[in-house]
């Protein structure tokens, strides 16, 4: 019986104390606007957090102590916008469109200007998220574990937009950690989903009136919403140890094929009666696909799936060990 009790209480208790160790913090944010964002300002709220938050525009929201319009991409001045002492900063802005070099040149533009921001301002606690598709999955064998140990994509040309600005960033805090004066936790996003809205990304061929389902017996880097959010507040209380945290965060218990399939349907994000090929079958289609694009000079036309590592991170039947 006393176990049975002493067992909620102990988290009870560490809740109680993370939500105190945050209370009063003022946190400087990007990315708010996003589908993430909210989910991660609500949680903030909760926490008693003074929330920043850096926006190309101005924006309403109920949790925001203070918005300050910046844009990255431009040449002002950061620190002359920002009135009142920073705790930590948590960098989630990405654009999800864009040519190739407009993603990339944001990524890294916003993040260095940040980390200049933090280190010149004595913030000591940094926060990135980021996401799985800076592992090198291609060099992975069907059904093999991904994790910590996977090695990372090396930076190339041919890297899709979004891997390829996800790890400069996290290139950029390694290297304003390594001088020193900055604590960093590095958190690896699987593919955000919530009650409403799910990504067919992981789904097969599926554009337009297309649709070729997978079918393997892998399992999907899913991550809801509000426990990705939790996580991300979790780390800002969290962040005690000089030096650099990596982190993948996924559900608890991973997604099979069939699963996903389903969630997917009953969100609307695909048709209940399509097509499902091997996954084989449809990486060697688009590879082909891809091969002909290039001699006719049609690839920069290609959707982002027929890429080779997009291929191997979207349609391999892989497993995913959830470290978080």
């Amino acid at each position: 019986m006393y176990q049975t009790v002493a067992l909620p209480l102990v988290i009870l208790l560490g809740l109680l104390n993370q939500f105190c160790s945050l209370s009063g913090m003022n946190l400087l944010l990007t990315g708010i606007s996003g589908f993430l964002g909210r989910h991660v300002t609500a949680e903030l709220s909760l926490a008693g957090c003074i929330q920043h938050v850096i926006s190309r525009r101005p924006v309403s929201h109920p949790h925001l102590y203070s918005v300050i319009v910046h844009d990255f991409m431009g040449q002002g001045d950061l620190a002359g916008k920002m009135h009142r002492p920073v705790d930590a900063v948590v960098h989630m802005a990405h654009p999800m469109g864009g040519e190739r070099q407009e993603q990339i040149d944001f990524a890294v533009k916003s993040t260095q200007a940040l980390l200049d921001f933090a280190l010149g301002h004595g913030v000591k606690n940094f926060v990135l998220v980021s996401s799985l598709s800076v592992f090198d999955l291609a060099a992975l064998p069907a059904y093999a574990l991904v994790g910590a140990h996977t090695p990372r994509l090396v930076q190339d040309e041919s890297l899709p937009a979004y891997a390829a600005a996800k790890l400069m960033q996290e290139l950029l805090v390694e290297q304003a950690v390594a001088t020193g004066n900055i604590n960093a936790v590095i958190l690896r996003l699987g593919l955000i989903y919530d009650d409403r809205a799910m990504s067919n990304a992981y789904a097969g061929l599926i554009r337009n009136r297309i649709q070729l389902g997978l079918s393997h017996y892998g399992q999907i880097p899913l991550v809801n919403a509000k426990r990705a959010a939790q996580v991300i507040v979790e780390s800002v209380s969290s962040i005690a140890q000089p030096g650099l945290d990596i982190r993948c965060v996924l559900d608890p218990h991973p997604w099979s094929m069939q699963q996903y399939r389903q969630a997917l349907i009953d969100r609307g994000q695909l048709r209940p009666h399509g097509l499902s090929l091997p996954w084989w079958l449809i990486d060697r289609l688009c590879a082909n696909a891809e091969k002909v694009a290039r001699l006719t000079r049609q690839e920069n036309k290609l959707p982002e799936l027929f890429n080779p590592v997009s291929r191997s991170a979207r349609l391999k039947p892989l497993l995913y060990w959830p470290e978080s």
